[in-house]
């Protein structure tokens, strides 16, 4: 059984690795999102993607034209790589607009920090007093710093380590939480 949460665990940690590429830009981007690559809504069986462009400019200075490439069935992508911040817009051929702020500022990274502390400090409380309920609410917030991190990201990290790091944390606020309830459905 254990052999079998190892296998499970493995691969959806390693179908995360696979799944990780170019981001979609959306808001507000961290430069470590960057580049990213926006999407226009086209039905490409009418209009070819080649015959669109995207133009990327700050405020009214013109950074870089892009012709469009085929994203799927329906629409159309280009890639975006201003990592420098500030509000980036962007104008398809089409008339369609759009903006782009990359911000470097995690405000959130201090409170995950002490959400990951608390955690810690309260694990090793319930373990050491042996008591479930504490070891169980260690591992909800183990969870909540999971998604917090999922979230918010690390500002050091790219999205691929800081997605490991997230579901590293979901996993083991699960089996905390699980475990300490059958310790004290046992008890």
């Amino acid at each position: 059984m254990k052999k079998l949460i190892i296998l499970i665990s493995m691969i959806a940690i390693l179908s995360s690795f696979a799944m990780a590429d170019l981001n979609e830009c959306q808001g507000v981007m961290h430069p470590s999102d960057i580049p990213c690559y926006v999407l226009l809504p086209v039905n490409t069986s009418i209009t070819a993607c080649n015959s669109l462009e995207v133009q990327f400019y700050n405020i009214s200075d013109s950074l870089y034209n892009q012709t469009l490439d085929q994203y799927g069935p329906n629409s159309c992508n280009a890639t975006f790589n201003m990592s420098g911040l500030g509000t980036t817009n962007f104008l398809y051929s089409t008339g369609d607009t759009g903006s782009i702020v990359v911000d470097g500022g995690r405000t959130m990274e201090l409170l995950i920090y002490l959400g990951m502390v608390v955690s810690f400090l309260l694990l090793g409380f319930g373990w050491l007093m042996k008591d479930e309920n504490i070891t169980a609410i260690s591992g909800i917030l183990f969870f909540v710093v999971g998604v917090f991190i999922t979230i918010n990201g690390f500002s050091y990290l790219s999205n691929l380590l800081t997605i490991g790091v997230a579901l590293v944390f979901w996993a083991l606020g699960s089996y905390i939480f699980i475990r300490s309830g059958m310790e004290s459905i046992a008890a």
